[in-house]
């Protein structure tokens, strides 16, 4: 099985619908994991009407904010599946001496 992985640090600027153009031009119909880095809610819901992933998550959605956690906590890892399922392992604590 070939897998084509994408990782793109866009820009909170960015515009869903073009990052969403540019992926489905080059992904086509085989298995691919897409990450994009800097990714705001409200572009993460946009991205996923299309162009359509099996699967996807948004590093938001994995923890709550810690307490000094600010504005940066708007954005986020946007990770889309095509072709094949995203299954989420356990997370790490962010507590010192505490384990996954």
């Amino acid at each position: 099985m070939k897998l084509r992985i994408v990782q793109w640090n866009v820009s909170t600027m960015s515009q869903p619908k073009a990052i969403a153009d540019f992926i489905g031009e080059r992904i086509g119909q085989g298995s691919a994991i897409v990450c994009l880095d800097e990714v705001k809610r409200s572009s993460f819901d946009k991205l996923l009407a299309s162009p359509n992933p099996a699967s996807s998550c948004l590093s938001l959605d994995l923890r709550e904010p810690g307490k000094n956690e600010g504005k940066e906590r708007g954005t986020g890892v946007a990770v889309l599946g095509f072709g094949l399922p995203i299954v989420l392992g356990p997370q790490l604590s962010r507590r010192k001496g505490h384990g996954a």
